[in-house]
């Protein structure tokens, strides 16, 4: 039987991530208050950014291999990140 899932984030948060710049969007879930963000490339700069966040956040991200170093960073703060999945090849 479906049941739907419980929210267990307080903030969403989308990254995007290129070789020169990571552009940032979250959505506060409680109050509905959006958020943008453009940073240059600095993973440390997008997860203070993130860090600052009402929490818990949930975070994902898009990037091709430009993103293997906020990545891992985030993982190893423990933020909450989907799994891994291989890079679509056309």
């Amino acid at each position: 039987m479906w049941r739907p899932q419980l929210l267990i984030e307080r903030t969403s948060v989308g990254l995007d991530v290129h070789a020169r710049s990571i552009v940032g969007c979250a959505i506060d879930e409680q109050t509905g208050e959006i958020v943008h963000r453009r940073f240059g490339y600095d993973p440390a700069e997008a997860i203070a950014w993130v860090k600052d966040l009402p929490g818990p956040q949930n975070v994902v991200y898009e990037a091709g291999p430009t993103g293997f170093e906020l990545e891992y960073c985030l993982r190893v703060l423990q933020q909450r990140l989907p799994p891994r999945t291989e890079p679509c090849r056309a």
